[in-house]
C-alpha cells in the first residue's frame, strides 16, 4: 500500500463519462479556493487552502445525502475530507513545528504529573509526537461518516439501569445467576448474568468502545451515567491526569481557578492503573466489546482489532498500542532516574503490561494491506487511503511520481484504467501536488508537476470549464510550458465571442504572457491544419460559403484572438496566410465565410495602417531598431490584403447575383433593378480581372520572387474563373443588353493591354471560353429578331 499508486490506473482522457453534479461542482469550488491564493499569495496561508479543500469535501457529503448520492460516492467524499484533514495536521507539523527547539527537563521530580512529563517527552521525540497527531486525526475522522454502519448503537437502545433482569431473578426464590450485583461479581465468582442483561452490557461496551476511539469523553461519561455504569465511569477516570499546581506550576500558564489544596502523586498511579486495566482485560467471561474497551484503555490489541472491520479503526488501535508502549517506556525511564530504587518501581516492574504488536506505523500499514480480514484488506487498497498512507510514511514524492508514471502509461495505451468512473482522484492528486509543490518545490520536478497540470487542464476542457483553465496554467513553473499548454487548449477550442473575451480577461488578471500565448495559438492552428491545404490533387473552385469545412472555420477563427487583443501586425500577417491557403485550394466560399466572421476586414487594415503610422512617426523610419522590434509589415503585404478584400467582395456580388437571377422577374421595376445590378456586377468583375494583384506584379512594391509567383498563379486560377462566371450570369439572362455585355467580354480577354488571354491559355480555358462564346452568339441570333442588338 505504501508504495502503491493513487490512481491505480487512468483512462484515456478523451473518453470521459460525465457526471456533472458529482464532478463539475467540486472542480469549480477547488479552483475558487486556489484563486484566493493567486489573488493575494503573500497574505493567504497555504494550509488555509487545504482547510478550504476539506470544507468543500465535507459540504459535498451533505449535498450527496440531500441528492441521494450512492453510498460509494458519499464514502469517497468522507475519505477525501479525512485526507485533507490529515494533510493539514501532519504536513503542517512536519514543515512548521517538527524541528522547533525543545526545552530542557527543567526541575522534574518524582511528583511531576504524567501530562507534564508526556508533553515534554513528545516535544523531545518528533516521531512519537507525529504519531500522536495521527491518532488525533483518526479519532476525528471516525466522527465524520454518515454511512458508517459499524457503530449502530443508539443510546435509546441501552437499558437505563444495569442488570435489570438479573436483579429481578436475584429476588426470586431460586436465583440462577450471580448472587451479588456489583460489577465485578461475574468475573470474581465466575457466575452469569441474564442473557438480556449480557446483551445490554455488550451494546453498552460497543458504544463505549467507539466513543473511546473517537475520544468523545463527554459523551462517554454521559452514556455511562444514563446507564448506571458507575464502575466503568471510575475506570475511565484513570485516563484523566491530575496536575498539581504546586509541583507543576512552573510548567503551566496561570490559572486562578485551580484548587491549590492538593496532594502530589507523580506518575506511579498512572502506571499502576494501566497494568490493572490490562489485567482486567485478560479475565474470562468478558464479552468481546468489554474486553476491546479495556484493551484500548491500556493499549492492547489482541481482541479489539478483531471486533472492527474498519481500516481506520484498526489503524488507530495499532497506533494506540505503539504509542502507549513507547510513551510508558520513556515514563518508566524517567521514574528510574528520579527514584532508581523505589518501592513503586519494583511494583510497576512486577506487573504485566501490553507489548507492541508492530514496531512502527509503516509495519502497521503493510499488515493492514495484507490483512486476513478481507474487508480491511480491500479498504486499504482504496486510492485515497493509499495516498494517505504515503503521507503517513513520508513518501509523498515517490507516490506522486508513481501515479504520474501510470497516468503516462494509460494515455500512451499501455494499460487500462478506472479514471473514467473515478475522476475525483485526478482532481485530488493534482490539487495535492499543487499544494505540496507550493510548500516544497523539490518534491516534484518542474516537468512532472507540469504534466499533472496539463492532464487536469485536459479534463477541465472536456467539461467545458474554460474559465478555470487559465488558473491552472498560471501554476506552471516555466513560462514556455504556460505558453505551450495554454495555446494547445485555445487552438483546439472554437469559442464564441463572449468566451473569447473572458479568456483574455483571465489571462490579463493572472499575469500570463498574453501576446506570446496568442501568437503560439495561431501558429498551432496553422501547423495542425497545414496538411489540409497542401497543393495536391485536382482543385475544384468552390464559391458557395456552405462549402466551408470545420477545419476552415478553425483556421480563420484563430485570427480573432489577435484581432480582439489588437495585435494588428500579427492579425494582418495571419489573415494573409489564411487567404493564401484558401485561394490555393479554390476555397472561395471559405474566404467569404472568413470575411463574414470578421466585423470588418477593412477596419483591420485601417487599424494596422494607423498602428504603422504611429510607430513610424514617433520612433523613426522603417529599418531603425525600435521599428524593427515592432515588427511592421512590408507594404506589399498590406496591399495584398487590400486586394484580397476586394476579390472577396467581387465573389460575394457574383454569388448574390446568381441567386437573384434565378428569381422570376415579373414587373418592369424588377427588370430594371436586375439590369442595373447585373451591369454593376459586370463593371466590378472587369475591374477585378484587370487590377487584382496587377500593381503587385507590375508596380513599385517589389515583393520577393516567391510572392510574385504566388500572385501570378492565383491570377491564372481565378481571373478566367471570374470572367467565365460573369459570362454565365450575363448570358443566362433573356435580356439582350446583358447578353451583349457577356459576349463583349471577349474584347476584354483579347485586349493586349491586359493580356488576360494569356491567363486563359495558362489555365487551359481559352478554347472552352471561346466555344461558349460562339454558342451563345449563335443562339442569340437565332432567337432574337434583330440578333443581340434588339
Amino acid at each position: 500500500m505504501v508504495e502503491g499508486s493513487i490512481l491505480g490506473s487512468i483512462s484515456d482522457l478523451d473518453t470521459v463519462s460525465f457526471n456533472t453534479a458529482d464532478e463539475v461542482r467540486p472542480m469549480v469550488q477547488f479552483a475558487k479556493a486556489l484563486q484566493s491564493f493567486k489573488n493575494e499569495p503573500s497574505s493567504v496561508d497555504l494550509f488555509g487552502i487545504v482547510h478550504d479543500f476539506g470544507n468543500i469535501a465535507a459540504s459535498e457529503i451533505l449535498a450527496g445525502e440531500d441528492e441521494g448520492l450512492a453510498n460509494d460516492a458519499i464514502s469517497n467524499w468522507v475519505l477525501e475530507s479525512r485526507f485533507w484533514a490529515l494533510v493539514e495536521i501532519i504536513i503542517k507539523y512536519r514543515f512548521s513545528e517538527r524541528d522547533s527547539p525543545v526545552e530542557s527537563s527543567k526541575n522534574f521530580n518524582e511528583f511531576t504529573s504524567r501530562s507534564i512529563l508526556q508533553d515534554w517527552i513528545l516535544q523531545r521525540n518528533p516521531n512519537l509526537r507525529e504519531l500522536w497527531f495521527v491518532m488525533t486525526w483518526l479519532a476525528d475522522a471516525l466522527k465524520l461518516d454518515p454511512i458508517d454502519e459499524e457503530d449502530d448503537v443508539d443510546v435509546e437502545q441501552l437499558q437505563p439501569s444495569k442488570w435489570i433482569s438479573t436483579k429481578a431473578e436475584l429476588q426470586s426464590n431460586k436465583p440462577r445467576f450471580v448472587k451479588n450485583l456489583d460489577a465485578d461479581a461475574p468475573v470474581r465468582t465466575n457466575s452469569r448474568i441474564s442473557d438480556s442483561d449480557a446483551n445490554s452490557d455488550r451494546l453498552f461496551f460497543k458504544k463505549a468502545f467507539h466513543l473511546l476511539l473517537e475520544r468523545d469523553e463527554e459523551e462517554l461519561a454521559k452514556v455511562s451515567e444514563l446507564t448506571n455504569n458507575w464502575t466503568f465511569s471510575m475506570i475511565i477516570a484513570g485516563t484523566q491526569d491530575y496536575i498539581d499546581p504546586l509541583i507543576d506550576g512552573s510548567f503551566l500558564a496561570e490559572d486562578d481557578s485551580m484548587d491549590l489544596d492538593t496532594r502530589p502523586i507523580g506518575i506511579k498511579n498512572s502506571l499502576l492503573w494501566r497494568r490493572t486495566v490490562f489485567n482486567l482485560s485478560q479475565q474470562k467471561g468478558l464479552n468481546d466489546f468489554e474486553r476491546a474497551t479495556y484493551e484500548f484503555l491500556c493499549g492492547d490489541v489482541e481482541v479489539s482489532a478483531r471486533v472492527t472491520n474498519s481500516w481506520e479503526r484498526q489503524l488507530l488501535l495499532y497506533l494506540n498500542n505503539i504509542f502507549k508502549c513507547e510513551m510508558e517506556s520513556q515514563l518508566v525511564e524517567l521514574l528510574k532516574v528520579k527514584q532508581p530504587n523505589s518501592e513503586e518501581l519494583v511494583v510497576v516492574n512486577s506487573m504485566r503490561v501490553p507489548t507492541k504488536s508492530f514496531s512502527n506505523l509503516t509495519e502497521v500499514l503493510s499488515a493492514l494491506a495484507s490483512s486476513g480480514n478481507e474487508i480491511v484488506k480491500t479498504q486499504s487498497e482504496h486510492p485515497i487511503r493509499v495516498l494517505a498512507g504515503s503521507i503517513l510514511t513520508d513518501n509523498v514524492g515517490s507516490i506522486l511520481e508513481n501515479s504520474l508514471d501510470l497516468i503516462n502509461q494509460t494515455i500512451s495505451g499501455a494499460q487500462s484504467s478506472l479514471l473514467t468512473s473515478n475522476g475525483y482522484l485526478l482532481r485530488m492528486v493534482v490539487h495535492f501536488a499543487i499544494f505540496m509543490r507550493l510548500l516544497d518545490s523539490s518534491l516534484l520536478s518542474d516537468t512532472d508537476f507540469t504534466k499533472f497540470l496539463r492532464i487536469y487542464i485536459t479534463r477541465l476542457s472536456l467539461y467545458k470549464l474554460f474559465d478555470e483553465i487559465p488558473l491552472y496554467v498560471s501554476f506552471m513553473p516555466d513560462e514556455s510550458d504556460m505558453i505551450d499548454s495554454y495555446s494547445f487548449f485555445l487552438s483546439n477550442m472554437v469559442l464564441d465571442p463572449k468566451d473569447r473575451s473572458r479568456q483574455l480577461q483571465l489571462i490579463r488578471e493572472l499575469g500570463l504572457p498574453l501576446e506570446d500565448i496568442l501568437k503560439r495559438t495561431v501558429n498551432r492552428v496553422f501547423e495542425d491544419t497545414n496538411d489540409h491545404y497542401s497543393p495536391s490533387g485536382e482543385i475544384v473552385l468552390l464559391k458557395d460559403p456552405n462549402t466551408t469545412s470545420k477545419v476552415d472555420i478553425k483556421l480563420f477563427t484563430s485570427v480573432l484572438w489577435l484581432v480582439e487583443e489588437k495585435m494588428w501586425t500579427d492579425a494582418v500577417e495571419a489573415t494573409i496566410v489564411i487567404m493564401r491557403r484558401f485561394l490555393s485550394r479554390g476555397k472561395v466560399g471559405s474566404l467569404i465565410s472568413f470575411y463574414n466572421s470578421m466585423e470588418d476586414l477593412n477596419l483591420l487594415l485601417d487599424n494596422y495602417k494607423l498602428h504603422h503610422s504611429v510607430i513610424s512617426d514617433h520612433f523613426g523610419s522603417e529599418g531603425t531598431p525600435i521599428v524593427s522590434r515592432a515588427r511592421l509589415l512590408s507594404w506589399y503585404q498590406v496591399e495584398e490584403l487590400h486586394q484580397n478584400i476586394k476579390f472577396i467582395q467581387t465573389f460575394m456580388m457574383l454569388n448574390s447575383h446568381e441567386k437573384l437571377s434565378q428569381l422570376e422577374v415579373k414587373t418592369a421595376l424588377e427588370k430594371t433593378n436586375l439590369l442595373g445590378s447585373a451591369q454593376e456586377l459586370d463593371l466590378d468583375v472587369r475591374e477585378r480581372a484587370i487590377s487584382w494583384y496587377y500593381d503587385l506584379l507590375q508596380g513599385s512594391y517589389h515583393p520577393p520572387e516567391y510572392d510574385l509567383q504566388v500572385y501570378q498563379d492565383f491570377r491564372v486560377m481565378y481571373v478566367p474563373f471570374m470572367i467565365e462566371t460573369l459570362f454565365g450570369v450575363l448570358t443566362s439572362s433573356k435580356n439582350g443588353i446583358l447578353i451583349k455585355q457577356g459576349i463583349d467580354l471577349v474584347n476584354l480577354v483579347s485586349d493586349d493591354a491586359y493580356q488576360l488571354d494569356q491567363l486563359f491559355v495558362q489555365a487551359d480555358k481559352l478554347e472552352s471560353f471561346l466555344n461558349s462564346l460562339a454558342n451563345v452568339s449563335i443562339s442569340a441570333f437565332e432567337t432574337c429578331e434583330n440578333g443581340i442588338y434588339e
